[in-house]
């Protein structure tokens, strides 16, 4: 008999939000799950953001390696922005080595899954689907049939609409975990998958909008409302302990192995971080001196005096880049001694950075690229990533446009009604049980890269080499590895071995381009400048 597993992620489910509603006994089948199997902490991709952490539980790989390091991405060469979906994606997912290998599978509203794939089974994309997309289902006839199945089938809420009130906000997110959870269990019933994953993002996008409510030491944790939306919170995560007690009964007890997993945890979110406001204040960034020239509709690239600009910010969390010579269309830095002399200064000056009257630093955490990631994208990354006092302040993913202004209320510049109060943290959840899992165990920590291989482990397969990650022994009930079926291994191959030399022969071909139309356009003193 083939063995099955089952991932179920909570997005953003925080360890210790999570502990607060086991010790109340408000999760029994969680609590099961935890009496039964082990329980642990998983850590994140840093920055802990959707499109990186997702991705690198679906393939191993860390998000050099992957590519999708932000929710955009700059095109090489220009300052041009491109949304990031699935398709971006580079390595193959396990759910495509299980389906090649000849398993059934279903892929249920992981983010950063879209256009759906085909397989053996189900492929339901998930936030990364156009919102009025109507493709995101494998078969396509999924489409049609989710939508009789559960009243119409909705993808996402978002940030929700303009004219919501946190209380039809709340409402439509508890209506969306009840949709996304009578699908999946419809698509369970439907296809009984070999091995599947699906995700629930209610939890994420309750957090973000009321962490405010939910947090003890926040201000507004006796507000009239906030009990109500305690209340909406919990319900939503009773919701998916429900459907974990289903699994539990279909599934663990005729022999499947279940995980239940975080792509990160969560926190208060204070302050919004405008960090090219920063690097003007501290003369990495100079604006042009002819404010007649452009108005508050300009954008913000128009506003930059580049030749004598050093770094610039763009981002989710805290991201800052050098504006480098051969990969700025401007740059002025020039790569080697110069970029590690403006990179240490850059760090000594993020370190020294406090408020006015604290003695507590504004930067916790300082990152170059290759500290964290290895592969291809780590050039398409920033140059430093900062956090910021555990992610309780960051920077949005615009270009944000110096207004004078350093710091703000959490999305004061955007305008929608649902302002964040809440953000990601590095710690999200793993719980394991059922066949080949051991039992009553606490791990201290696992990373998310270690999903993927431990999918594999227990569905019989070898781990591929090149993946970040490592099969959890700790986990495991001590049995050894599963007999592997020879005749089915799966042989996937490396993400980007076929790919690279693709990919560096286009970015040599675009860099001579760009060489070329630089010289035709600010002359040949510039070019010798770039080739120096």
């Amino acid at each position: 008999m083939r063995r099955r597993v089952i991932v179920v992620g909570i997005d953003g489910a925080p360890p210790a939000l999570v502990d607060r509603l086991l010790d109340e006994g408000l999760l029994p089948n969680l609590a099961e799950i935890r009496r039964r199997g082990v329980s642990g902490t998983l850590v994140s991709t840093r920055h802990p953001i959707t499109p990186a952490a997702w991705t690198s539980l679906l393939t191993g790989l860390n998000p050099g390696m992957h590519g999708l390091i932000d929710f955009r991405r700059r095109e090489f060469g220009t300052f041009k922005l491109r949304m990031l979906r699935g398709a971006d994606r580079d390595g193959e997912t396990i759910w495509q080595m299980l389906s090649r290998a000849g398993h059934t599978v279903g892929v249920f509203n992981v983010p950063m899954t879209f256009p759906p794939e085909r397989v053996r089974g189900f492929w339901i994309s998930g936030m990364d689907t156009p919102w009025k997309g109507r493709r995101f289902a494998y078969p396509s006839s999924l489409v049609e049939w989710l939508d009789r199945q559960v009243g119409g089938y909705q993808v996402d809420v978002g940030q929700g609409k303009t004219t919501d009130s946190e209380e039809t906000y709340l409402n439509a997110t508890l209506r969306l975990q009840r949709i996304h959870r009578q699908a999946f269990e419809v698509l369970l019933e439907r296809y009984r998958p070999d091995a599947a994953m699906g995700v629930f993002v209610s939890t994420d996008r309750l957090q973000h909008a009321f962490w405010k409510y939910i947090d003890p030491e926040s201000e507004e944790y006796g507000a009239p409302w906030a009990e109500v939306a305690r209340r909406g919170l919990i319900q939503c995560y009773q919701d998916v302990d429900a459907f974990l007690g289903w699994l539990l009964e279909k599934y663990v007890e005729q022999g499947a192995a279940l995980l239940v997993v975080s792509d990160h945890g969560f926190g208060p979110l204070y302050r919004d971080v405008y960090l090219n406001q920063w690097l003007v204040e501290q003369g990495y960034l100079r604006l042009k001196e002819a404010p007649a020239r452009w108005d508050e509709g300009t954008p913000f690239l128009e506003k930059v005096d580049w030749e004598r600009t050093q770094a610039y910010a763009f981002g989710y969390f805290g991201n800052i880049y050098l504006n480098l010579m051969g990969r700025e269309p401007l740059g002025t830095v020039r790569p080697g001694r110069e970029q590690r002399q403006v990179l240490d200064r850059l760090k000594a000056d993020l370190e020294a950075w406090r408020l006015p009257g604290e003695e507590t630093p504004v930067v916790d955490g300082l990152f170059e690229p290759r500290e964290l990631y290895s592969g291809p994208y780590v050039a398409w990354g920033p140059d430093l990533l900062v956090t910021m006092r555990n992610y309780a302040y960051m920077s949005r993913d615009f270009f944000d446009v110096p207004r004078g202004v350093l710091f703000s209320e959490p999305m004061a510049y955007q305008s929608i009604p649902i302002k964040h109060s809440g953000n990601h943290r590095m710690e999200g959840i793993f719980y394991a049980v059922g066949e080949g899992i051991a039992e009553g165990r606490h791990l201290e920590r696992a990373h998310i890269v270690d999903i993927a291989p431990m999918v594999l482990h227990l569905m019989g397969y070898p781990v591929p080499g090149y993946m970040d990650g490592r099969v959890v022994v700790e986990a495991l009930d001590g049995g050894g590895p599963p007999e592997i079926d020879q005749a089915a291994r799966v042989y996937p191959t490396a993400p980007t071995l076929h790919r690279l030399t693709c990919q560096v022969r286009r970015l040599e071909e675009r860099s001579a381009a760009l060489q070329q139309s630089l010289e035709d356009t600010l002359g040949s003193r510039y070019a010798v400048r770039q080739r120096w």
